[in-house]
């Protein structure tokens, strides 16, 4: 099953990768089961991005997750680094 995550920071408005941009994007290159979507900036602890945790939580064996970029998955590095992880972990056992 492939997992789109999706992410603004801010007003939705005002940014050229809306959500309408990112999903168009990785639905023109996947066919994707489910979308979860959530705006809050990417440096945000991880225990205040809902979207991203229901995403890890309902990850499974041979799912994916695709991101327009990496970026939307986290601004730290370690917190990137962790949630690829946890990720690579889910979709392995």
């Amino acid at each position: 099953m492939v997992h789109a995550y999706l992410r603004l920071s801010t007003n939705e408005d005002k940014q050229k990768n809306s959500f309408e941009v990112q999903k168009k994007e990785i639905e023109s290159h996947f066919e994707v089961a489910k979308t979860y979507k959530e705006m809050i900036s990417g440096a945000a602890p991880l225990h205040k991005r809902k979207a991203l945790l229901d995403l890890l939580e309902n990850l499974q064996k041979d799912d994916m997750v695709v991101v327009l970029r990496l970026d939307r998955i986290s601004r730290d590095t370690v917190q990137s680094g962790w949630i690829r992880y946890e990720i690579q972990k889910k979709v392995q056992s």
